[in-house]
């Protein structure tokens, strides 16, 4: 168990919270998730707990706010000998996400951004079709275009999707034709929380 705690302690992060030694020949560590009132308890019987990791597609899933800390994590696992795995189910590669085996063979997912069981309670980010007047973006759209004349001629022009986390809308991409047929650009674009950072 000492190889298990160090994983998710050293490598991972996670704060050890307490454990117990000798109940009933058995002892345990209780480690913790970020502003969670749950947490991971990993346990070991005086004589081993044999068994191996049920399927490659169970899985342990934290969501990892900024890329740059899914970057410090997979470090501080390498240091550890913990490299990355091919994961079981290919949907993770597509958003990002990278797996790692812990030393008992159960497989951890550090998938980017905040989904739905984020530590600091974020909406997941969805994109959409924005439908109706555009007027409540022109703040959003005046990140890429300061120029005001410049952007009432083309505000209303072609399609706009929309990056929204709840009811909050954090960013757009406005997509316009050009005369070559089948082809469009790029129009205007934003993000609003990486503009409030610079």
């Amino acid at each position: 168990m000492p190889e298990v705690v160090r994983f998710y302690t050293e490598g991972v992060g996670l704060p050890r919270l307490g454990g117990f030694e000798d109940r009933a020949e058995y002892s345990g560590v209780f480690i913790g998730l970020p502003g969670a009132e749950y947490h991971l308890e990993f346990t070991e019987h005086v004589d081993g707990s044999p068994g191996p990791a049920p399927t490659r597609d169970t899985l342990l899933v934290l969501y990892v706010r900024q890329a740059a800390g899914q970057r410090a994590i997979l470090r501080r696992l390498a240091a550890l000998g913990y490299e990355p795995v091919e994961p079981e189910n290919p949907y993770w590669l597509t958003i990002g996400a990278v797996t790692v085996e812990d030393p008992d063979g159960w497989r951890l997912v550090l998938a980017p951004g905040g989904g739905s069981t984020a530590a600091d309670g974020a909406s997941p980010v969805r994109i959409e079709r924005h439908a109706g007047s555009r007027d409540g973006l022109r703040s959003l759209f005046a990140l890429a275009e300061d120029c005001s004349v410049q952007l009432n001629s083309y505000l209303d022009s072609g399609q706009v999707l929309v990056a929204a986390s709840g009811d909050r809308i954090v960013g757009h991409l406005q997509l316009t034709d050009t005369e070559l047929a089948g082809e469009i650009e790029i129009k205007d674009m934003a993000d609003a929380a990486a503009s409030a950072a610079r």
